[in-house]
C-alpha cells in the first residue's frame, strides 16, 4: 500500500520491476513529448491484461506513470533536452534515445524476461504471447525465434510467401516499431550489438537503418562510418566468419529445426527437443551476425497480424482477408502531435482506436448529415495495361474528382 507522499508504486528500478524470469512484458519507452500516445498505447495493452513496463525517459513520463497508475522503470536520469518536444524532429536526437531504450531493454532481458517492445504510436488489439510462444496454428516456428519483427512489406502475397516470408529478402525494411525479444543468448547479443552500431550512427541514422544494417550482415557504420574498400572487406570477413556467401539480405537460410550449436538451444524447450519445424507453420530464417552470432533465428510477423499505417488504414488488408490484426503501427503517417489535423490520432480516431479524448473535446448536441450515396465508381475509361502508362494516373484524378462532387451535393443539402 502506498503512502501518502511517499515513493509511486508504479515507479520501479531494474530491481523492482513487477516480473520473474521467463515473463514476458509488453513494453514501450517515451518521453513527455508524446504523452498522449502513450496513455493511449497503455490503455489499450491493459485492456488486453496484459502485464505494462514503460520506459519512462523524462520526469514528465514518470509524472504520468503515477498519475494513470501503470508501472514505469525510471530512465528519467538519461533526461535530455530534445524530450520536452516531439524527438522524432531531431537525427541526433532520436539516434540518442533509441540507445537510451536499449539501455533499458537489455538489463530486463539479462534478468530471463521476454520482451514485446513497440513503440507508442501502436495500438494492441489482441495479445501477442500465443503467436510469441507458438500457440497459434500455422505459426508453431514462431516459438524458436530469437527475435521477431514487423516488416513494411505491402505485398501481402508475397509476405506469406513459403520461402521467403514476410519479405524477408526484399528491399522493404524490418520495422523496429513492434520487436519481440526472447531472453536467449543470441537475442541478447543481437540486441546488444544493436546498441553499439547506434552509439557510433551518424547523420541520418537511427534504430530502424541500423536495425537492417546489422542483421543484414553488413559492418558498424555501414552508411556513413566506412569506406567502399572497408564495406569489401568486411563482406570478406563476414563470409569467412558465417562460412557462406553473402544473400541480398545477410547470410542466412530457412530454419530446418534443431538445437543451436553454440548456445545448446534457443526458443520454447518443446520446440526445440522437437527438432524441426513444424509442416504449414510459417517458416524463420537462422541469420548469421558477423562477430556477434552465427545462428541468430529471426522471424516476421505478418502484415495481416501486426499491420503498418500503410497495410491497415491505406489498403485495409483486414477487409479482403477478414482477419483483425492484433497490432497496428501508425507508420507512413503525419506525425505524433495533436498540431497535426490528420496525422496519427487522426486516423486512430477514425478507427475507433483513440481512446483518451477528453469529453470537452468532442462536439456533441449537434445534426449531422450522412451521405450514403458510396456505390463503388466505375472508371471514366478503361485499364489498357502497358499500351498507355498514364492510364492509371488520369484514372485517380478522375475518381477524385467525382469523389469530391459527391461530397460538394452532399455540403449543398
Amino acid at each position: 500500500v502506498a503512502v501518502a507522499g511517499g515513493p509511486s508504486p508504479y515507479v520501479h528500478t531494474l530491481e523492482s520491476i513487477p516480473a520473474k524470469e521467463g515473463d514476458l512484458m509488453m513494453m514501450t519507452y517515451a518521453t513527455g513529448g508524446v504523452r498522449e500516445m502513450l496513455h493511449n498505447w497503455v490503455l489499450h495493452v491493459e485492456r488486453l491484461g496484459l502485464p505494462v513496463l514503460v520506459s519512462a525517459m523524462d520526469k514528465d513520463a514518470v509524472a504520468l506513470a503515477t498519475e494513470k497508475k501503470f508501472h514505469c522503470l525510471d530512465w528519467s536520469h538519461t533526461a535530455a533536452a530534445e524530450d520536452t518536444s516531439y524527438v522524432r524532429g531531431s537525427e541526433a536526437g532520436f539516434r540518442a534515445l533509441g540507445v537510451r531504450k536499449l539501455d533499458v531493454l537489455l538489463p530486463v532481458l539479462r534478468m530471463g524476461i521476454n520482451v514485446v517492445l513497440s513503440d507508442v504510436d501502436c495500438v494492441w488489439s489482441s495479445s501477442p504471447l500465443p503467436m510469441f510462444h507458438g500457440k497459434v496454428a500455422g505459426f508453431e516456428d514462431f516459438a524458436a525465434a530469437d527475435l521477431l519483427v514487423a516488416s513494411d512489406c505491402m505485398d501481402p502475397i508475397l509476405d506469406v510467401s513459403v520461402r521467403d516470408p514476410g519479405c524477408y529478402h526484399d528491399s522493404v525494411d524490418k520495422n523496429t516499431g513492434v520487436l519481440a525479444v526472447r531472453a536467449t543468448p543470441n537475442g541478447i547479443a543481437a540486441m546488444a550489438e544493436w546498441k553499439v552500431r547506434l552509439q557510433v550512427g551518424e547523420k541520418n541514422e537511427q534504430d530502424q537503418t541500423t536495425f537492417n544494417d546489422l542483421i543484414d550482415g553488413n559492418g558498424r557504420g555501414h552508411r556513413w562510418g566506412m569506406s567502399n574498400a572497408q564495406r569489401s572487406d568486411f563482406k570478406k570477413f563476414g563470409e569467412a566468419w558465417c562460412g557462406s556467401h553473402k544473400t541480398k539480405r545477410g547470410y542466412n537460410k530457412l530454419w530446418a529445426g534443431g538445437e543451436d550449436p553454440e548456445t545448446g538451444g534457443a526458443g520454447d524447450a518443446s520446440v526445440v527437443a522437437r527438432g524441426r519445424t513444424t509442416e504449414g507453420s510459417r517458416r524463420i530464417f537462422d541469420v548469421c551476425l558477423p562477430n556477434v552470432s552465427r545462428h541468430v533465428h529471426i522471424g516476421t510477423f505478418p502484415v495481416t497480424a501486426v499491420a503498418g499505417g500503410h497495410t491497415f488504414f491505406v489498403q485495409q488488408l483486414q477487409s479482403p482477408t477478414a482477419t483483425w490484426p492484433m497490432a497496428v503501427h501508425a507508420t507512413y503517417q503525419f506525425g505524433d502531435t495533436s498540431d497535426y489535423a490528420f496525422g496519427k490520432r487522426q486516423r486512430f480516431r477514425d478507427w475507433g482506436m483513440w481512446l483518451v479524448d477528453e469529453e470537452e473535446e468532442y462536439i456533441t448536441g449537434s445534426r449531422y448529415l450522412v451521405l450514403e450515396e458510396d456505390a463503388p465508381l466505375a472508371p471514366r475509361e478503361p485499364w489498357v495495361g502497358f499500351k498507355d502508362l498514364h492510364a492509371r494516373g488520369r484514372q485517380h484524378v478522375s475518381h477524385l474528382e467525382r469523389v469530391r462532387q459527391r461530397l460538394a451535393h452532399g455540403f449543398a443539402l
